[in-house]
């Protein structure tokens, strides 16, 4: 981090901005989610949490979920879109943003229902999310946001989130 001044004031920020994204209120996500297969998009440090979403809804709601950089999807994985299909596209308040916004788009006009974490989406539906006071804690603040909606989403479809099918969640070092 070498020292990042903004950085390291916005980590000491977190657990107040972690507070407000567990308000965030991401009902329509939790609605649309009702069949067997998503994506999850991002792009730079949202892909991380892209790629921990993915795995939320695998191991938590028994979704088929896969998760790709916006650039990525438009390369073959696009080819099974629909109207309807759902994706949550992970935006941050960086360089990608605007681009991130329009992959959303570009995917909402091929008739999935896009859900996006960024005000510049104009054909996807945005999401609520917290803005930190960087782009690198941003993400954080979203996938607290995504944790409240994935655990509804299990409980709707009968699952109890703290006990995944086939999965323990203690590992025990022998």
């Amino acid at each position: 981090m070498q020292q990042d001044e903004a950085l390291i004031a916005a980590i000491r920020d977190l657990p107040r901005h972690l507070d407000a994204a567990r308000g965030c209120d991401w009902a329509a996500l939790v609605e649309a989610i009702a069949g067997g297969s998503t994506y999850v998009l991002g792009r730079g440090p949202s892909w991380a949490m892209a790629n921990e979403a993915a795995l939320k809804f695998k191991e938590t709601c028994q979704i088929h979920a896969e998760s790709y950089s916006t650039a990525e999807v438009q390369h073959g994985p696009i080819a099974i879109v629909e109207p309807g299909f759902p994706a949550l596209v992970f935006a941050t308040g960086d360089a990608a943003e605007a681009g991130v916004a329009e992959a959303a788009d570009a995917l909402a006009k091929k008739g999935a229902e896009v859900f996006a974490t960024t005000s510049l989406v104009q054909v996807a539906t945005e999401l609520p999310c917290v803005r930190t006071a960087h782009h690198l804690t941003d993400p954080v603040a979203a996938i607290v946001s995504f944790y409240s909606a994935v655990e509804q989403i299990a409980r709707a479809r009968g699952i109890d989130a703290d006990r995944p099918r086939h999965l323990n969640k203690v590992t025990e070092t022998v």
